[in-house]
């Protein structure tokens, strides 16, 4: 484990916690979260584009943005995203109901233990969770576990080394009024930010998870990577 991380272990505890999610990161999250990355959103829907009648799992659904989105513009496929947060899962939910989206449901799941068959799903995806994950590797071999033969996953987390102007990009974006700008500033670099990886880093880990090809890139214009995993 790299000193950066180390720094930030006494906040781990906080940023991985259920209850954090279901009361506190959560509300807070769900609502910033629409805003800041909407185009961050339009990018990963442009790489993913599911087959004809694909099954697609999303790990770690949080509000289901992203999981909605690709539900609605692929209307033949089936989606299902898992949380471990019953409050996230209940906003996905909500969400879902308001926009009428039928071929896509949200359950409680854990990364660690996916409750899914051995290569049911097409595509797997997971958007700003796997920093939050015990054993990142293991939740990678889940995902692969669960990946029919042929299966791709997409993985964008928050790039650790992301320089300065991506950074505050997106931090611009990501604020309200009742936010204190400083305190949000800090938070997400050294705490959110600081439990994240490089892409170096993550790269290595996919490949310990056994995936056939491994491709990591930066979001241009911002502070995320991409992991490209074939089975």
């Amino acid at each position: 484990m790299n000193q950066a991380r180390r720094k930030c272990q006494p906040w781990k505890w906080f940023l991985d916690a259920r209850w954090s999610w279901n009361f506190i990161q959560g509300p807070v999250y769900n609502r910033l979260i629409s805003k800041a990355g909407t185009e961050v959103f339009s990018y990963l829907a442009s790489e993913i584009r599911p087959p004809r009648n694909a099954r697609v799992l999303d790990v770690g659904s949080g509000p289901g943005i992203l999981t909605l989105r690709l539900a609605q513009e692929n209307p033949t496929a089936s989606l299902v995203g898992i949380d471990y947060s019953p409050t996230q899962v209940r906003a996905a939910n909500r969400l879902r109901i308001r926009h009428q989206v039928k071929n896509c449901v949200f359950r409680r799941g854990d990364a660690m233990n996916l409750p899914f068959e051995n290569a049911f799903f097409d595509i797997a995806i997971s958007v700003g969770s796997i920093k939050h994950w015990p054993d990142l590797v293991r939740g990678l071999q889940e995902i692969r576990r669960v990946l029919s033969p042929d299966g791709l996953a997409f993985i964008a987390e928050s790039d650790r080394d992301a320089s300065d102007d991506d950074f505050y990009r997106f931090v611009r974006k990501f604020t309200a009024w009742y936010v204190c700008d400083r305190f949000m500033r800090w938070y997400l670099r050294s705490i959110v930010f600081g439990q994240s990886f490089t892409c170096q880093e993550a790269e290595s880990l996919a490949k310990s998870a056994e995936f056939s090809q491994v491709k990591v890139e930066k979001v241009k214009g911002w502070p995320f990577f991409l992991l490209k995993l074939s089975k």
